[in-house]
């Protein structure tokens, strides 16, 4: 290996592993004025920004026409996932910039899905053409929301992208004013703003109720509640000037504002903020110079967390090649420690310096971990994390393909194991392997007490791809049941590790059941029997089903956690998806399973059924020798 590389990526990889964990979070809108310029323009430009106002890890982009151009602003920016709206056509077709203009956003937090609402009416629900984005493995959607737009139909709508860590990040461009106000014109500017907040009002609701946290960002074209006249709180009590003067008929002596765009979205609940409501002017290069018309909205579980919005100075009628400024915000909402790393220049030694210090071609690692050759395959190759990622890439599919057939209306359940399926213990294996020199994991044996410790420290790392997947169930709709079988007094360990790894979902949302004693045969031999267990993880997958998994809310510590998980809970549900990393992770099935071919023929053929692979232990450990079909 050319040793300059070598020196790159060890370089980089002390750089990731050593992010802060908890690193605030710094989310920006900017409309960039990009309809006319390069995308090396916009790179640069991009690059400038960030310089100045300092590094973002969610930005909101309006005016751009291309993937070409969205890609380079993430490149200038330092990020790595993007996606762009399709709302319309490209300049060769509608023959101008502005009738080409795209959303978009970029993040360092990963994409798990992008929609739009197309408003331009070229078909029922939009124009067919779905949004892009840097990961092609995702495939964007067209939203169908049911707003009636009179005669105000918008000419553009919205992109909303859900991102890892329970975000739904919306970018708008909503109806401009020209600067006019208090005319007739302007009036029915107002009502397309207001149909674009009602679009967004209807989809964030329910991103709300799965409990995400939204984020509204972009060019509003109007300034907030109680800076102008026109701009008012109340769509009841709507001034209608016909003369164009606010002053004469609009604000606290007579009838509301006409324009309740932003107020729809404040109407929202859910701990609602607009963090750019006294952001000074925003718009460089004309009218609108007594406050912001680019805003950032939040709402939902981490609101609260969001300071006040900011924007950077400016000198002239430009700033870093845009009409606009920037808005951003931080946020204390934890990033998982994998995407907490900030780019930073890296300067590479030449591949012909012979200054340079020998380096090893593979990484330090100890003895003990090498002799134990499934260990260090988990740690060490590239192929383990491949096929875990391409395992849960394939479970999303199989999901939405058993969402389409799913006849049942009512909630559904992904059930997952929690131990090498989600969470990585390999450290825990190499704690174990240290305390034993000589030994290897087959005759180390399992130490309850040394497990229990460790299930304590919080400290396992994720799965790759696991908590995407999880995510994406999330974003679907769907809620999510770890049954491990950890001890169920350790419950809430397990999930403060599942938060430290970047499952912060709420309780309503993922639940935690752990092994109790009347989970097992021994203990509860009516209940085997009269149900037919054939694994203690039966059980609590039945309680499931029936609404009756108490433990999904008698275990919880905040009383407003138990209730809404209580209430979501204690329906019945339908249980659409069994992931696992052993036989028994599967409904009525025992080790013995493993030697019965046709057995193994019929779960490899259900499309519910998925069992990753663990070299490391388990039950198969214990089967006897035997051909496999």
């Amino acid at each position: 290996m050319n040793r300059s590389f070598v020196l790159f990526f060890a370089v980089l990889f002390g750089l990731i592993t050593s992010a802060p964990a908890n690193a605030k979070m710094t989310v920006l809108t900017w409309n960039v004025d990009g309809g006319q310029k390069t995308a090396a323009t916009l790179k640069n430009n991009a690059a400038a920004m960030a310089a100045d106002v300092g590094q973002a890890d969610i930005v909101i982009l309006q005016e751009i026409i291309s993937e070409e151009q969205v890609s380079a602003i993430a490149e200038g920016l330092g990020l790595e996932h993007w996606a762009i709206s399709n709302l319309a056509p490209p300049v060769s077709i509608t023959g101008h910039w502005a009738r080409s203009l795209e959303l978009a956003v970029v993040s360092r937090i990963p994409i798990l899905a992008a929609a739009e609402w197309d408003t331009t009416g070229r078909q029922h629900t939009g124009d067919g053409y779905v949004p892009l984005t840097s990961n092609q493995e995702i495939t964007g959607t067209e939203l169908d929301i049911d707003v009636a737009f009179d005669q105000a139909r918008p000419s553009r709508g919205f992109l909303r992208i859900d991102l890892q860590g329970g975000f739904s990040v919306y970018a708008v461009h909503w109806k401009s004013s020209r600067g006019e106000s208090c005319n007739a014109a302007d009036i029915g500017f107002a009502r397309k703003r207001e149909n674009q907040a009602a679009g967004i009002f209807v989809d964030a609701s329910k991103m709300l109720s799965g409990g995400r946290t939204v984020i509204v960002g972009g060019d509003f074209n109007i300034q907030a509640p109680g800076k102008v006249l026109r701009s008012g709180f109340n769509a009841g009590e709507d001034c209608q000037p016909t003369n164009g003067n606010c002053a004469q008929v609009c604000g606290a002596t007579k009838k509301d504002g006409y324009d309740d765009s932003i107020q729809t979205l404040l109407s929202l609940g859910n701990g609602a903020r607009l963090l750019s409501k006294d952001v000074g002017f925003t718009y460089v290069d004309g009218p609108f110079s007594n406050a912001a018309i680019d805003h950032l909205f939040v709402a939902g579980r981490a609101a609260a967390t969001f300071t006040n919005a900011k924007t950077p100075a400016v000198s002239g009628n430009r700033y870093k090649g845009s009409d606009h400024r920037p808005v951003f915000a931080e946020s204390t909402a934890t990033i998982p420690a994998a995407m907490a790393f900030r780019a930073q220049p890296i300067e590479l030694q030449s591949a012909r310096s012979t200054e340079a210090e020998p380096q090893s071609e593979e990484p330090a690692q100890s003895d003990v971990i090498r002799a134990n050759r499934s260990l260090h395959w988990i740690r060490r190759s590239a192929e383990y994390a491949v096929i875990t990622r391409q395992f849960y890439q394939s479970a999303y599919s199989r999901l939405k393909h058993i969402l389409k057939r799913q006849r049942s209306q009512g909630p559904w359940v992904v059930v997952i194991d929690a131990d090498e399926t989600i969470l990585d213990n390999s450290q825990e294996a190499v704690e174990r392997l240290e305390r034993n020199p000589g030994k290897t994991l087959a005759n180390v044996g399992f130490d309850e007490d040394a497990w229990d410790n460790w299930v304590k420290r919080e400290e396992a790392g994720a799965v790759p791809g696991a908590v995407e997947f999880l995510h994406k169930v999330a974003a679907l709709g769907g809620r999510i049941a770890v049954v491990t079988n950890r001890k169920g007094q350790l419950d809430h360990h397990t999930r403060n590790n599942l938060r430290k790894i970047g499952l912060d979902l709420p309780a309503d949302v993922m639940c935690v059941l752990g092994r109790t004693e009347f989970d097992k045969k021994k203990t509860n031999p009516d209940e085997w029997t009269e149900f037919d267990y054939r694994n203690d993880k039966d059980r609590r997958r039945r309680l499931l089903s029936i609404g009756g998994a108490g433990s999904c809310w008698e275990r919880l510590n905040a009383a407003g956690s138990r209730d809404t998980a209580q209430k979501a809970w204690s329906k019945p549900h339908t249980l659409l998806m069994f992931i696992g990393d052993n036989i028994k992770d599967l409904p009525r099935t025992t080790s013995a399973v493993a030697d019965n071919p046709a057995l193994v023929r019929a779960i490899a053929r259900n499309k519910q059924y998925l069992i990753l692979p663990n070299p490391v232990y388990g039950s198969g450990f214990q089967n006897r020798d035997a051909d496999r079909p």
